[in-house]
């Protein structure tokens, strides 16, 4: 988490740790340096050298010079340490004038700044007011600040292992006497040698610090990796226990430099920009520090401003939200009242949200500004994706492996779950969803709370599913709450808990596993019960990612669809189901219900989906959309009807009884099936068939999609009708549909007429006798509809279902051998293009091109005469595979006549042109060279005289 914009991050690990009391922090001559203004352990060095006179000559003296041409050589430092210069000074001088000279040196003025001190000393105060922080410095600035605190040094050191006694100011390396005029105790640790018994021989430094880093947290500040404490503390102590773990530094420089430098001493660098004196670290700490003096009241103003939304915060805000909500006490504060942050949060929290893919904003044929969604969601530690080209529709974005998720169980999570959060082989968690870890269930209860805000339920509608725990209390929520209280959105939960609770069933539901039950123990009603759920039709809930990249807001007018996707699923369809007779009741029966399903379902969502079932009697047309018949919808309106078809021949009297079953007030599903059934004379009498066609509403006997099958068993049973039962049919015919609403009086007119007309034309063509004089009737008709034509008629029973296949062409010419050379390109285009068979394309000009390429070449040449340039026509002739093989003569007076048409009029063709000369390049230019380079300057004249991009 970052306090600033630019500062630190500090790992959220690190900050639980301090607010539990749980971290020690050494402070070392960066923190003195900062404000204070003391040298660091060179600095102190080289004004110790001063004070006791050593000359230029001396090896302390030529080492401190050496070592810092070394650093400006080469940027390195460490590779000589300070306390071998102070070793070398005990070889010359008494260490009690040593030590006076650096108590001396380090006796701060009376107006120090303290601020630095204070920071850490603050950030080292446990909640329980201990406070836990070593220094190997020497000066007593941290006392300055507090003269209560208790201090420790060598020999007398706290033991970590007592948690009590880890309270205070403990000097690893001693302390200056009051009157910084020599040390306190036991001395100071300068030397190397004295550095050596501390860490390696008597080893109680290096005991001490493993003490500490076996049950705290270590920050090390105001230390380089490289100085003496650093070198001997962590370097001998990595060998003996290998990795480091929950040992941080701050780190001055770029990520990876800082990262670098620590690495391999097992601590986790922290960097950040070292400019204008480790400013942003010292305004972080300060932060840090007033977060640990008073932390309510910075949970307080971060979840006050995150109450503006995420969208308004920048990165680094954002972070300190998700810190937040990454432990329980935080999720806590932040779902605690009545008005807590939006539901716009869950973007942020959801990685798949922020790594969403960008786009334009708008519906529909509609283009609003370019959204991306990580810069209204992203968090300031997450990996910046690349930009992605908006019109690239298949391009995706990838969320980073190690992007932080909201959502997902952390350590803390893992580390403090409870028996309930376990499944069971008996007993009550055998059977119901194990609990949550604390934090994730506190996030449950925030996103109750917020629930009926637009935003939660758009994000919901991208979930497989929310844990069950949390769809109850929102469900609980949802019933307590004032009555017709945004009535909308708790519909919308409702789908979305339907569609849920399919998803969870469906899980454990497979065809093949009962097949194979099947297999084993045959049919029985659990089986046919299991058999019709796996077919049964459920609600598929999406989130709108088409046309909306952020969540939608409350309006007064919201409605379901705004804020999520609803549609009917229907399971994949079940080939070689071999149901034994004595069970196809029961089957039909429960497919038919699935059915009635179906039904209810479509209609809830505005029964678009009805409205283009296939006909149930298949097309002939061999490529004919089998897909469309097999799947959705048709598919199983399809399916029903093959097996009710097999139960009609097994139990004719099941039939009629399953029949009558079938709802009556549906002009869809039903109808269709009625219709279709009522072709069936075993099933349905002559009498009983004028009653089916009486009882169709106006909608369902004159709906197009059931056109086919209704055509067809009335062309079927037309001849059994009685006289009487056909002029109530035809009388229905003649009198035509109802008028639509809004529609205009005169098209509804011309529109009832055609659909009159078609119908009755169809069946007199397919054997039906009608009781009125057709031709005069037709007469009648036609006067309102006059561009009625008897060929319409001709396929008014064909399937309206989609057809797939390869376009064909078709390039049959003889329509354009008797035509006059000025008409041939005209008829060829009137002739071209598809017709009624919209897989075939007519091609003329393309045969004739071929087999008479020099008419067709005139026919060119006599339109362009005329100033007439077509590009489809010359595309035609010179894309031919004809034109390879022509000779080179021939291919010489194409190039030739080209050559001489202007710019503007080959910039008609050009593309075409530029692809034929490829094409015949290497037999034009070796026979006709002239010719050649005629037409190559010709189209390279034209092709720069076209404007770029063209």
């Amino acid at each position: 988490m970052r306090f600033f914009k630019d500062g630190p991050s500090i790992p959220d690990d690190l900050l639980t740790a301090r607010d539990e009391g749980r971290v020690v922090f050494f402070c070392g001559a960066g923190v003195s340096r900062a404000r204070a203004g003391l040298s660091d352990f060179f600095g102190l060095a080289d004004k110790v050298i001063h004070k006791l006179g050593v000359p230029a000559d001396n090896p302390a003296y030529q080492i401190l010079h050496e070592a810092r041409e070394i650093h400006k050589r080469i940027n390195v430092s460490g590779l000589i340490s300070a306390d071998r210069i102070f070793g070398l000074l005990e070889r010359d001088f008494f260490v009690r004038d040593i030590e006076a000279a650096v108590a001396e040196t380090l006796q701060p003025t009376e107006a120090v700044d303290l601020s630095a001190h204070q920071i850490l000393l603050d950030l080292a105060t446990t909640p329980e007011g201990k406070v836990r922080l070593v220094t190997t410095n020497f000066d007593r600035l941290f006392e300055d600040c507090c003269d209560t605190l208790k201090t420790w040094q060598s020999p007398h050191l706290p033991d970590p292992s007592r948690h009590s006694e880890m309270d205070g100011i403990i000097h690893l390396h001693g302390c200056v006497n009051k009157g910084y005029n020599g040390a306190e105790g036991d001395g100071f640790i300068l030397s190397s040698s004295e550095f050596g018994r501390a860490y390696l021989s008597d080893g109680w430094a290096t005991q001490f610090f493993r003490e500490i880093i076996n049950r705290f947290v270590v920050v090390f500040i105001g230390y380089t990796a490289d100085d003496p404490p650093i070198q001997y503390l962590l370097e001998a102590l990595s060998k003996e226990v290998g990795k480091l773990d929950g040992i941080y530094a701050f780190q001055s420089g770029l990520a990876n430099e800082a990262a670098t430098k620590w690495l391999h001493k097992g601590v986790e660098a922290i960097p950040y920009a070292e400019n204008d004196g480790h400013k942003i670290l010292w305004e972080t700490l300060s932060a840090w520090a007033e977060r640990a003096k008073a932390p309510d009241e910075w949970y307080n103003s971060v979840i006050n401003f995150a109450k503006k939304g995420p969208e308004q915060l920048e990165p680094h805000e954002r972070g300190q939200v998700a810190h937040i909500i990454s432990t329980v006490e935080g999720v806590r504060k932040f779902s605690d009242g009545d008005d807590p942050p939006p539901a716009e949060w869950l973007c942020v929290f959801d990685p798949s949200r922020r790594y969403a893919r960008p786009g334009y904003a708008g519906g529909f044929g509609e283009k609003g500004p370019f959204v991306d969604p990580f810069d209204l969601y992203g968090l300031d530690t997450d990996i910046v994706p690349k930009q992605i080209d908006p019109d690239d529709h298949f391009k995706k974005r990838e969320v980073p492996s190690t992007a932080w998720d909201g959502f997902a169980a952390n350590k803390l999570d893992r580390q403090n779950l409870k028996d309930d959060s376990f499944s069971a082989i008996r007993g009550y968690w055998a059977t119901n969803v194990s609990s949550l870890p604390s934090r994730l269930f506190e996030i449950g209860t925030w996103i109750m709370k917020v629930a009926d805000q637009p935003a939660s339920i758009w994000w919901a509608a991208s979930q497989f599913g929310l844990h069950l725990g949390i769809q109850k209390r929102i469900q609980w929520k949802l019933e307590c709450s004032q009555k017709n209280a945004r009535s909308v959105t708790h519909q919308a939960w409702r789908y979305l808990f339907e569609a849920w609770e399919r998803n969870r069933e469906s899980f454990y539901r497979d065809w093949y596993e009962l097949k194979a039950t099947i297999d084993k123990d045959g049919w029985n009603s659990a089986v046919i019960r299991e058999f019709a759920a796996i077919n049964r039709p459920y609600l598929k809930v999406e989130q709108d990612y088409w046309d909306r990249l952020t969540p939608p807001q409350w309006e007064k007018n919201i409605r379901v669809q705004d804020m999520l996707k609803l549609d009917v699923e229907y399971p994949e369809p079940i080939d070689d189901v071999n149901v034994p007779d004595e069970w196809l009741t029961f089957v039909v029966r429960e497919l038919r219900k699935n059915l009635e399903h179906a039904l209810q379902l479509e209609t809830e969502l505005g029964g678009y989906g009805l409205n283009t079932i296939s006909p149930i009697i298949p097309d002939d047309t061999p490529d004919g959309n089998h897909y469309t018949r097999m799947h959705g919808l048709s598919g199983i309106v399809i399916s029903f009807s093959s097996f009710f078809e097999y139960l009609i021949k097994f139990d004719t009297t099941s039939a009629k009884q399953e029949l009558k079953a079938w709802p009556i007030n549906d002009d869809t599903i039903f109808s269709r099936l009625r219709i279709w059934a009522s072709g069936k004379s075993e099933l349905v009498s002559a009498q009983a068939f004028g009653r089916v066609i009486a009882g169709l509403s106006d909608d369902a006997f004159w709906n197009s999609y059931h056109q086919r099958d209704l055509l067809l068993v009335l062309s079927k049973r037309w001849c059994d009708l009685s006289k009487q039962t056909r002029k109530e049919i035809e009388n229905r015919l003649i009198q035509g549909r109802s008028k639509w609403d809004s529609e205009d009086d005169a098209e509804f007119e011309e529109r009832k007429a055609w659909v009159t007309l078609t119908r009755l034309r169809w069946l007199a063509n397919n054997g039906c006798k009608f009781t009125f004089d057709l031709g005069a009737k037709t007469k009648k008709l036609q006067i309102l509809a006059p561009e009625w034509n008897p060929k319409y008629a001709e396929k008014s029973a064909e399937s309206m279902e989609g057809r797939i296949g390869w376009v064909k062409t078709e390039t049959e010419y003889s329509a354009l051998l008797g035509e006059p050379l000025e008409s041939i390109l005209g008829k060829a285009y009137e002739l071209g293009g598809r017709k009624e068979d919209f897989l075939v394309k007519n091609d003329p000009f393309a045969g004739f091109s071929v087999e008479y390429p020099i008419r067709a070449f005139s026919a060119l040449t006599n339109a362009a005469k005329r100033d007439e340039y077509p590009e489809w026509a010359w595309r035609t002739f010179l894309n031919a595979e004809a034109r390879k093989g022509d000779k080179p003569k021939f291919s010489a007076l194409i190039a030739e006549r080209i050559s001489r048409y202007s710019n503007d009029a080959v910039a008609e063709f050009v593309r075409p042109a530029s692809d034929w000369i490829l094409d015949i390049s290497q037999h034009l230019s070796s026979s006709f060279p002239q010719s050649f380079d005629g037409i190559i300057s010709k189209l390279i004249n034209v092709l720069r005289s076209q404007p770029p991009g063209s």
